[in-house]
C-alpha cells in the first residue's frame, strides 16, 4: 500500500510492472540531454525539473487512483498532462505501470505518448542534430 499522505493505492510488484529496461531507456535521452545542457550552458533547470516533476506527477497519479477507488472527485486529465509536459512524463510512465492507472484509456495514452515523444525529439535534436528543429520551431513561432 502507498499512503504517504492519507491516500491508499495498491501497488503492483516492481519486477513485473515496470520493466527497468524500459524506464532506463526512456530516461536515457532526457538524462543525458539535461546533463549536456547543464554543462554547456550552465542551466541546471532540466536536471532539477525532470526528477521533481516526475515525483509530483507520480504522486498525482496515486492520488487520482485513490480518489477513483473511493468514488471521489478526480484530478482533471489536463492537469496530469500539464505535469507530464512540464517534465513529469517519466514519473507518469512509472505510475501508469506500477499503479495500473490511466494505462488502458486510449485517448489518454495518445496524449501521454505525444508528450513523451516531444521530449525525446527535443533531446535528440539538442544532442545530435545541432538544434535544427528547435531553431526551425522558434523561427516559425516567432516570425
Amino acid at each position: 500500500m502507498f499512503s504517504p499522505s492519507g491516500f491508499s493505492v495498491k501497488l503492483t510488484p516492481m519486477g513485473s510492472a515496470v520493466p527497468l529496461r524500459k524506464t532506463l531507456l526512456l530516461s536515457l535521452l532526457p538524462g543525458l540531454g539535461s546533463i549536456h545542457l547543464a554543462l554547456t550552458t550552465g542551466n541546471p533547470i532540466p536536471l532539477i525539473l525532470y526528477p521533481v516533476m516526475s515525483l509530483i506527477t507520480f504522486r498525482l497519479y496515486a492520488d487520482d487512483k485513490s480518489r477513483a477507488q473511493q468514488g471521489r472527485w478526480r484530478r482533471q486529465e489536463n492537469t496530469l498532462h500539464l505535469c507530464e509536459f512540464m517534465g513529469g512524463w517519466l514519473g507518469a510512465f512509472v505510475a501508469q505501470q506500477r499503479l495500473r492507472h490511466k494505462s488502458s484509456k486510449v485517448s489518454y495514452q495518445v496524449v501521454f505518448w505525444v508528450i513523451a515523444i516531444l521530449h525525446i525529439v527535443f533531446w535528440l535534436d539538442w544532442l545530435f542534430f545541432g538544434k535544427a528543429l528547435i531553431n526551425l520551431f522558434f523561427g516559425i513561432a516567432f516570425r
